[in-house]
């Protein structure tokens, strides 16, 4: 299995915008699909986005592994949260040298 840690980065969705402060990307093997190669890419994320209530809060709102807590102040809500997604590589799984770490 590798691991690579990748850059922080922003981005707009859904009328927020969102901070993805820790990202990885893992390359395995998948013993459940004949040993086929597989990326999983893993989001550690906070934001800010608009919501049409003045007050709610939610914690840990778990749905098939994503997590999300949020707390809404006069139609802000501010949002914590993680997320993956898992699909299988088509081709060959070439690591980039120097940047994977066993």
């Amino acid at each position: 299995m590798a691991r690579l840690t990748l850059s922080p980065t922003f981005q707009y969705w859904m009328k927020g915008i969102f901070f993805n402060y820790r990202q990885t990307h893992r390359l395995f093997k998948n013993k459940y699909f004949s040993n086929a190669d597989w990326n999983c890419v893993e989001q550690w994320f906070v934001g800010v986005q608009l919501h049409a209530k003045l007050l709610d809060w939610n914690f840990d709102n778990y749905y098939d592994g994503h997590t999300v807590s949020d707390v809404t102040i006069l139609g802000v809500r501010f949002l914590k949260g993680y997320t993956w997604q898992s699909e299988q590589i088509e081709g060959e799984m070439i690591p980039t040298p120097g940047e994977v770490e066993a």
